[in-house]
């Protein structure tokens, strides 16, 4: 039965109309999972070794042999880290045993000497200079996403994140951390 140019019209506008609810559906759920920065509560945490400002080598697996981790993504040079990271030291120096390791992974470009605010933190800055490390915890890279919190576990298992945003250090905060 052959078709008419009506009945093959009809059918292009289908396989149209078909083609571009596909495209549109596959776009909104690629969006909204591009919002989201972090990896999943519940995984374990990739592993990775990075190299400090100062030079000196840190392993993951270590800093988690005694005890908890918060890893922060992002530019120390920005003012939300730089408060946080001194609101981290404060609490820390006054509590023996240290109850938490803290990092902030930063991702490139470095600044050039010494005199960089970054050199001045106490909480260590690490070096991600191919990004790996942001790849493997799933970290997007924006203005929406950065800085990103992730609590890592004892056991190295991804406890809590914090996508675009820094825990709030409050007595809750510090009781969980305390609890890992």
């Amino acid at each position: 039965m052959p078709l008419d140019e009506k009945k093959l019209l009809t059918l292009g506008v289908c396989l149209i109309f078909t083609g571009v609810l596909l495209v549109h559906f596959q776009v909104a759920s690629f969006g909204a999972l591009s919002y989201y920065s972090g990896p999943d509560i519940g995984i374990p945490a990739p592993i990775f070794s990075l190299e400090s400002l100062h030079g000196n080598q840190f392993q993951v697996t270590e800093a988690r042999s005694h005890g908890p981790v918060l890893l922060v993504f992002g530019d120390c040079h920005s003012d939300s880290i730089q408060k946080f990271s001194s609101q981290v030291e404060r609490y820390l120096s006054n509590t023996s045993p240290q109850p938490l390791a803290c990092m902030i992974i930063q991702f490139p470009p470095y600044a050039p000497g010494e005199k960089d605010p970054c050199y001045a933190l106490m909480t260590p800055v690490l070096k991600d200079t191919n990004g790996s490390v942001f790849y493997r915890y799933n970290i997007k890279i924006s203005a929406t996403t950065l800085p990103t919190g992730v609590l890592i576990n004892r056991s190295g298992v991804v406890y809590a994140t914090y996508p675009g945003q820094l825990p709030e250090l409050n007595q809750n905060f510090w009781r969980m951390v305390n609890q890992l």
